[in-house]
């Protein structure tokens, strides 16, 4: 699945749109897409506009756990590129802080 051509992960997605990554998944919170964990909210994976990438990997004390990453779809870049005004709106206001 991480292979995939269909989606992007958030960092790329923030090349793309000339912000940074954290900036994004700020944005993207405050928008109300992606819960305080940075995953998707239901209804935007339901709508296709993210998808959720598992991927299995052993901790430092050896035990198995699973890596939850979102990734953005070709319709969520979309989605997000007709946010980008306020996106701006979010960066210019960040930047005054």
């Amino acid at each position: 699945v991480t292979q995939s051509e269909d989606h992007l992960d958030v960092g790329q997605v923030a090349k793309i749109l000339r912000t940074g990554q954290r900036r994004l998944f700020a944005f993207l919170r405050n928008e109300g897409l992606l819960m305080a964990t940075n995953i998707p909210y239901q209804l935007y994976l339901n709508r296709g506009l993210f998808r959720v990438v598992e991927t299995p990997f052993t901790d430092a004390t050896g035990r198995e756990r699973i890596s939850i990453k979102p990734v953005v779809t070709q319709k969520g870049m979309v989605f997000i590129q007709g946010l980008q005004d306020r996106l701006a709106l979010y960066q210019e206001s960040a930047a005054g802080c």
